[in-house]
């Protein structure tokens, strides 16, 4: 596996916690959307 798909999936895995994080969070929809 190259580095920049590595990265590309870690980005992607990350991206995926935080917006689980703020969904269960119950942040108001608009704000973590705009946070992502």
């Amino acid at each position: 596996m190259t580095l920049s798909v590595f990265l590309a999936v870690l980005a992607a895995a990350a991206m995926h916690a935080i917006w689980n994080a703020l969904v269960k969070v119950h942040l108001d929809r608009f704000l973590s959307i705009t946070l992502m």
